[in-house]
């Protein structure tokens, strides 16, 4: 035995035999000991889980089990739950359960996880986090498998059944406050408009009543924050006017200075949204004088923004001023970049073209950079200059080429990969760009831009390389492993429609 473990030990013992010790601090100590010990055993999968196997995940799941064993659910009685120590007792073993449910996820086993994770959420009742855990895994669990109604079902049931501040600790429950915009955006992503402003309206309701509750405490502000964020969310013009309200009483709260930089963004931008530009760049000049150098970034940035919908040299001067300001950083390449944008639009392109090269040279294997030349490419195949956009995107292949064979990092690969063959199809380079396509679908099948990919793949084979021997093997390979239902669903059509049309 451990010898913190066995000075506690003896510490117990010594308390029982004297006729002064208590079952429930037994068996919190007892419950305490089992899960750092079964906690070890996770902590052994994460350090290496390539070499994990059955055996591993085996005897975690039964360390937790034997927990819940030792500690069964009638620690979570509703009489129980005076007793602080039981109610230790019973968070450890529902937490216990809760840890079975993600080690049979992370084997693979969802549908068992999932009977877990309801198990744990009828067992544990009389203990709300121990619930609200349950709920999310349930959750996460169902939007991991595609399942997203089932998934705002329960973010529903979480918004209604849990109060977005621990009554005893006064701690805010972030999961409640922000499952109100979880399920409106699901529900205004299926065209359900009614249900999602009902959804924001209840949850404007109970997160101002409980401001007002906590008015004076730390939550005061991040409440009042959230009841801006919930009416902003319903859109309308008298909402956003309420959402500027609720900002200016958090304001009005004892919020630390972060957080009053980023309600002080946040109202800019709730400004520019109702159309209403000096409010916008009155918030955003107090946030750029007021909080420091990082916020002082973003609020210039905003400022750009909030010109381009008034003017549009306007916003180009404010890009030019940030740019100045802060001569390095990820952000200065999305102001160069924007600035070209607007340039382009406005038809000076000599101007855009000088800014989108800048970008392309500033940061090889950034988003922005790898953007900038596809840019400067479009442009001449928008404008019918099949020649200057050949020899801008021979330029631009060079460039991606030697990247491939030099940068090591994987996501920023997959970046210039993409790249390559956009700019090999833009410019009607068929043969590369089949080819560029099908290592995109070979080495990323099991991502949406790998399927995609191979569709396209596809495409070309069939209609530019007239190649339907092709085409008809990459929809049978996209028909077994093309990821989704839908995907594998759409390629075993193409198939069918390719095989009928041969005779």
């Amino acid at each position: 035995m451990r010898p913190r473990f066995l000075a506690a030990f003896l510490a117990l013992a010594a308390l029982a035999l004297s006729g002064c010790g208590s079952p429930e601090l037994w068996a919190r100590y007892r419950a305490e000991r089992q899960f750092w010990q079964a906690r070890r055993r996770i902590e052994r999968i994460q350090i290496n889980p390539r070499v994990a196997g059955r055996r591993e995940f085996e005897a975690a799941i039964a360390a937790f089990r034997r927990i819940v064993d030792d500690f069964p659910p009638v620690w979570a009685a509703p009489g129980r739950m005076g007793d602080r120590r039981a109610r230790d007792v019973a968070t450890l073993s529902g937490d216990a359960l809760l840890a079975v449910g993600r080690l049979e996820e992370g084997r693979g086993n969802a549908t068992r996880a999932m009977e877990v994770y309801r198990q744990a959420e009828s067992s544990f009742q009389a203990l709300p986090a121990v619930r609200l855990r349950a709920l999310l895994a349930t959750a996460g669990l169902s939007e991991r498998t595609g399942s997203i109604p089932a998934a705002t079902a329960i973010y529903a049931q979480i918004t209604r059944d849990f109060p977005p501040v621990e009554p005893e600790s006064g701690d805010l429950v972030r999961p409640v406050l922000d499952a109100p915009l979880r399920v409106a955006a699901d529900l205004k992503e299926r065209g359900l408009a009614r249900a999602a402003d009902s959804v924001l309206a209840a949850a404007d309701s109970r997160f101002a009543a409980e401001a007002e509750r906590r008015h004076g405490q730390p939550a005061a502000p991040e409440l009042w924050a959230r009841v801006g964020r919930v009416r902003a969310a319903r859109g309308r013009p008298e909402e956003l006017t309420a959402a500027l309200d609720a900002m200016r009483r958090a304001l009005a709260e004892p919020a630390p200075k972060p957080m009053r930089a980023s309600l002080v963004l946040a109202m800019a931008g709730y400004c520019r949204e109702a159309h209403r530009p000096d409010s916008a760049l009155a918030y955003s000049a107090w946030a750029a004088r007021d909080f420091g150098r990082e916020t002082r970034g973003q609020a210039m940035m905003l400022e750009g923004r909030i010109w381009e919908g008034v003017s549009v040299d306007s916003a180009v001067a404010a890009y030019a001023r940030f740019i100045d300001a802060f001569a390095a950083g990820d952000s200065v390449l999305a102001a160069r970049f924007r600035r070209a944008e607007l340039l382009e639009q406005e038809g000076r392109w000599e101007q855009a073209r000088s800014e989108y090269r800048a970008v392309a040279n500033s940061s090889a294997t950034d988003e922005f950079a790898l953007e900038a030349s596809e840019r400067i490419v479009a442009h001449h195949v928008k404008r019918g200059e099949k020649e200057l956009a050949r020899i801008e995107g021979r330029h631009a292949l060079e460039s991606l080429d030697r990247l491939v064979v030099t940068v090591q990092d994987e996501e920023a690969l997959m970046r210039i990969r993409q790249a390559r063959a956009r700019v090999l199809l833009s410019i009607e380079e068929w043969d590369d760009a089949y080819a560029a396509l099908i290592e995109l679908w070979s080495r990323y099948g099991h991502l949406g831009l790998g399927v995609s990919a191979g569709f396209r793949a596809a495409g070309i084979a069939e209609q530019e390389l007239h190649d339907r021997v092709r085409a008809q093997r990459l929809y049978e390979d996209l028909a077994a492993r093309g990821g989704s239902l839908t995907n594998r669903k759409e390629a075993r059509r193409q198939l069918e429609r390719l095989r009928q049309a041969g005779g």
